[in-house]
């Protein structure tokens, strides 16, 4: 019995030599990649579908045009890099006109700005938000450069977020900073009467607020009230198309004109650069001239030594 098993056997590997090599060759073969396998570090990739120039608010442009990413992405590297470098010089030239105007009027104001965002290495990563006409907005995400700082705490990985717009201008691309868009003149929101002239002078657009800068002037021998912190809010409104916005900036905050006076003074409303309502005009809901300070108020809380009390409208659009 054992003599006929084992030569069944030997016929068996004979007749199958070539099959049971082969077979064993694969064998081998799946054995060296698994210890291979188990030794290499493989570095995932995320699936991802990121694209810096891709606006990701719902806006009616396009992406960035293909002739300006260059140009754009090497404006934000030569910005990031002088502000690292602390070139304040370098990279105060580069802010438009307006933007420094506005936020910055001298270069130390611009230095505290950068000094409190790079407190050391930084690095970036950019994303379109929004594009309109010639000015392209991005978020910035700002991070600590771990390479450079050694940090490793998770307390260190945190960002800071800064939007900023590239204009596309005459004079080639300028970017501004902390939100800041543009500013605008306005030419046709006049009110007249006999008893007050008001005109909106300018808006100020950033990119989660609108504020305007209005002039008033007085024409009677009374005090012209047209904002009172302790009343109600909605005293001074935005129109939109759809809806009307209450002014931001009145907490403790009252708007008085002298008799034959004329004050300067800003209006901020909330409205996002992004946003597709128009705004069309402002309401002046209660132009009060009072007879005397300090003002009397009855028990609904108006006030009573005044002599007219009347609301005006000043319209931005045709």
């Amino acid at each position: 019995m054992l003599l006929d098993l084992r030569l069944k056997i030997y016929q068996f590997f004979k007749k199958n030599k070539n099959k049971i090599i082969i077979f064993l060759i694969i064998i081998g073969i799946i054995y060296l990649v698994n210890q291979y396998l188990k030794h290499y570090d493989f570095q995932a990739i995320p699936s991802t579908t990121y694209n810096p120039d891709t606006p990701i608010m719902v806006t009616e442009g396009e992406e960035v045009p293909s002739n300006l990413k260059e140009p754009i992405y090497a404006l934000i590297e030569e910005y990031f890099d002088a502000c690292n470098e602390k070139d304040y010089e370098k990279a105060y030239s580069l802010l438009t006109e307006d933007c420094k105007q506005d936020l910055f009027p001298e270069l130390d104001d611009f230095q505290t700005y950068v000094d409190q965002i790079f407190n050391g290495e930084k690095v970036y990563t950019v994303q379109n938000y929004y594009n309109e006409e010639d000015k392209y907005v991005y978020r910035l995400r700002i991070f600590e450069d771990i390479l450079a700082t050694g940090l490793t705490g998770e307390d260190e990985l945190g960002y800071r977020t800064e939007v900023i717009t590239m204009h596309n201008t005459g004079e080639g691309m300028k970017l501004s900073v902390n939100g800041y868009i543009e500013r605008q003149e306005i030419d046709l929101a006049i009110y007249e009467d006999d008893n007050v002239r008001i005109t909106i002078e300018s808006l100020k657009k950033e990119y989660e607020k609108e504020t305007y800068t209005v002039k008033a002037y007085n024409k009677t021998e009374y005090q012209l009230l047209l904002m009172d912190h302790t009343m109600n809010r909605d005293q001074i409104t935005l129109q939109l198309n759809a809806e009307v916005r209450v002014v931001k900036n009145n907490v403790n905050n009252d708007i008085i004109i002298s008799p034959s006076e004329t004050e300067e003074f800003e209006l901020e409303f909330t409205k996002y650069y992004h946003e597709t309502d128009i705004s069309r005009g402002i309401h002046f809901n209660a132009l009060r001239f009072i007879k005397s300070f300090p003002i009397v108020y009855d028990e609904e809380g108006n006030p009573q030594n005044t002599i007219e009390n009347y609301a005006v409208t000043l319209n931005m659009q045709e």
